[in-house]
C-alpha cells in the first residue's frame, strides 16, 4: 500500500507537468487505480526522423543542423516543430521568413486570423473595392490564396513559424531569419516572365513546333479525383462532390441539376421564402451568405486535403514529386514555369543554405543545436548546398583550389540572387519601349484624322475588351471573398464542435512572441556591417 500510494504521489505530479515525454501517458481505472501506460515507438532513429521529415547535418565547427521540412498549412507540420524544438533544445532557430514576413506574422497572431481574413474579405467585398485592391495590394494575393488554404485544412498558413517563434520565446534562444524578401522573389518572377531571354523564347517555340503538343486544359474534376485516389483519399467521388457543393455554396453558383440533394434544395426554398416575406430585397452582403457551407461537406475535404498535404510534404523531403500545375495542365514544364520554379525554389535553395551556414559559422562556443524550419520541397537543396559548404574531407591541392573557386562563385551566385533583377534576363529598354509607344500612338493619330469613325470603334473595342476582363477578375475575387467568408464560418463551427482551442489570439503566446530574440541572417558576402549579429 505505502508503494502504490507513491506511484500515485509521482504519477499525479508528473502528469500535471506539460513536458512530460509523449510516450508516457497517464491513466486511472473504473476504481481509481493511476495507471502508467509506456508507448516507445520500435522504429531506428533514422527511420523516425525520414517519417517526421527531419534530417540532420553537422557544420564544419561541429554544430549539428536540424533542418524540419513543413507544409505552410499543415497543422502535423507546426505540432512536429514545436515537438522538435522542445525535444533538442537548441540555442538558434532559423525560419524560412525575411523581416516583412516576420512582422506581419506577429500582427496576424495579435489580431486574430479570423479578424485578418475579415479585414481582407472587406477590401473585395464588390467590384470596385475588388479592382482598387488587385492595383494597390497585389503583392497580398498570394497571402490570401494561403489564408483560403489553411481555412480548407484547418490550420492557419505558416502556423509552423509561428509555433517556432513561440517556443524560441520560451527556452530563451535566438530566432534567424533567413529568407530574402519576398518582395525582391516577385520582382525577380516577374522580371523573368517579361523580359525573358529571347533565345528561350525561340528554344520554346522551336521546341513546341517539333514536337506538335500544346498545353490543354485538363477536366479539373478528373484531375481531382485522380489526385485523391493517388494520395489515398477515401470515395474520392464523395469528396469530388462535397467540394463542388462547397464551391456552389461558397461563390452562389448553382449545382448541375440533380447533384444537389433534396434537404439542400428545401433549406434553399425555406431561405428564399424568408426573403420574400420581406419584401423580396436583400442586401448585397446578406445576400453572399444565403447559402452557407456544410461543416459536414468541409470536413470530408478537409480529411482528404490533409492527406495530400502530408504525401506531397514527404515527397518534397526526398524530393520526388512536385505538386505543380502539371496537376491541370498537359505538357508543361514550359520555359516560363521552369523559369518560376528557378525562381522560387532554386534561388532560395542557394540563400536559405548560405543564411544557415553563416548562422552556423558564426554560432558561438555555447551553441550546439540549430533547428532550421523550412518548407520541405527546400530540403534537398539545402542539404546539398550546406553539405558542399561544409565539407572537411581531405583533398588534394588541384581540389581544394577547384572547391574553392567554386564556392567564391557561388557566393557571387548568392549575392546576385538578392538583386530585385535577376542579370540573366534581357534588360528593358526604355528607348525601344518609348519609340513602340510613339508608333503607336502616332498610327492611332492618323487613323483618327483620317478615319474618327473607324479610330472610335478601334478604341471603343480596346477599352472595352480591358473593362471586360478587369471587371471579371475583380468578380471572380470577390466571389473567392464570399467563398473564404463562409469556409471560416463551417471551419468555425467545426472546431467549436470539436471544442478544439483556438490557436491565435491568445495574449499569453503573443506576449512570447514579442519578447523573442530575433536577427535578420540574409544579406550579401560583401556586407561587413552586421558580421556580429550572432
Amino acid at each position: 500500500p505505502r508503494l502504490a500510494e507513491k506511484l500515485s504521489r509521482i504519477i499525479s505530479m508528473t502528469s500535471a507537468s506539460a513536458n512530460s515525454p509523449p510516450e508516457i501517458t497517464f491513466e486511472t481505472t473504473h476504481g481509481g487505480l493511476p495507471i502508467l501506460k509506456l508507448d516507445f515507438d520500435a522504429r531506428t532513429p533514422a527511420e523516425i526522423d525520414l517519417e517526421r521529415c527531419v534530417l540532420r547535418l553537422s557544420s564544419s565547427n561541429g554544430k549539428e543542423v536540424i533542418l524540419v521540412g513543413t507544409a505552410h498549412v499543415s497543422k502535423d507540420s507546426a505540432e512536429t516543430t514545436e515537438r522538435i524544438i522542445r525535444e533538442e533544445r537548441p540555442e538558434i532557430i532559423f525560419i524560412e521568413l525575411d523581416k516583412n514576413r516576420f512582422e506581419k506574422l506577429l500582427l496576424n497572431r495579435s489580431l486574430g486570423e479570423r479578424e485578418v481574413l475579415k479585414k481582407t474579405v472587406e477590401k473585395i467585398r464588390d467590384i470596385p473595392s475588388a479592382l482598387k485592391f488587385v492595383m494597390s495590394n497585389l503583392k497580398d494575393v498570394p497571402g490570401f490564396v494561403y489564408q483560403l488554404g489553411g481555412l480548407i485544412v484547418g490550420s492557419p498558413a505558416g502556423n509552423e513559424f509561428t509555433k517556432a517563434i513561440e517556443v524560441a520565446g520560451d527556452i530563451g534562444a535566438l530566432v534567424v531569419l533567413g529568407d530574402r524578401s519576398a518582395e525582391v522573389t516577385a520582382s525577380r518572377v516577374m522580371q523573368r516572365v517579361r523580359y525573358g531571354s529571347k533565345e528561350k523564347r525561340r528554344e520554346e517555340r522551336r521546341r513546341r513546333e517539333n514536337t506538335k503538343k500544346e498545353k490543354t486544359l485538363r477536366n479539373p474534376e478528373e484531375r481531382v479525383r485522380e489526385v485523391a485516389e493517388k494520395y489515398g483519399c477515401e470515395d474520392p467521388a464523395k469528396v469530388l462532390k462535397c467540394l463542388k457543393k462547397i464551391l456552389s455554396a461558397g461563390m452562389n453558383v448553382a449545382l448541375p441539376p440533380g447533384e444537389a440533394n433534396d434537404e439542400e434544395e428545401e433549406v434553399e426554398e425555406e431561405e428564399i421564402d424568408l426573403n420574400d416575406r420581406n419584401g423580396g430585397e436583400t442586401s448585397s452582403s446578406s445576400s453572399s451568405r444565403t447559402t452557407k457551407i456544410s461543416a459536414k461537406d468541409l470536413e470530408v475535404v478537409r480529411q482528404c486535403a490533409r492527406k495530400i498535404i502530408e504525401s506531397t510534404r514527404k515527397e518534397g523531403f526526398k524530393g520526388e514529386g512536385a505538386f505543380s500545375s502539371s496537376i491541370f495542365l498537359d505538357a508543361s514544364n514550359s520555359e516560363t514555369e521552369k523559369d518560376v520554379r528557378r525562381t522560387i525554389l532554386d534561388e532560395r535553395d542557394v540563400i536559405l543554405a548560405h543564411s544557415l551556414h553563416r548562422a552556423a559559422k558564426q554560432a558561438g562556443p555555447g551553441v550546439h543545436k540549430i533547428v532550421g524550419v523550412v518548407g520541405s520541397g527546400h530540403v534537398p537543396g539545402i542539404k546539398r548546398i550546406f553539405t558542399r559548404l561544409n565539407d572537411t574531407s581531405k583533398q588534394s591541392e588541384s581540389d581544394v583550389l577547384i572547391s574553392m573557386l567554386a564556392k567564391e562563385e557561388e557566393r557571387h551566385a548568392h549575392d546576385e540572387y538578392l538583386n530585385a533583377f535577376p542579370q540573366d534576363v534581357d534588360a528593358p529598354d526604355p528607348a525601344r519601349d518609348m519609340a513602340q509607344f510613339a508608333i503607336l500612338f502616332g498610327g492611332f493619330a492618323y487613323l483618327n484624322y483620317k478615319k474618327p469613325a473607324v479610330a472610335r470603334r478601334v478604341s471603343a473595342m480596346f477599352f472595352g475588351a480591358i473593362s471586360v476582363v478587369a471587371v471579371g477578375a475583380a468578380n471572380v475575387l470577390v466571389k473567392v471573398g464570399q467563398l473564404a467568408e463562409k469556409l471560416d464560418d463551417a471551419s468555425h463551427e467545426l472546431r467549436m464542435h470539436e471544442k478544439i482551442p483556438s490557436l491565435l489570439g491568445d495574449e499569453a503566446n503573443s506576449r512570447v512572441l514579442r519578447t523573442a530574440r530575433i536577427r535578420n541572417g540574409v544579406r550579401k558576402y560583401g556586407d561587413t556591417a552586421r558580421e556580429d549579429e550572432f
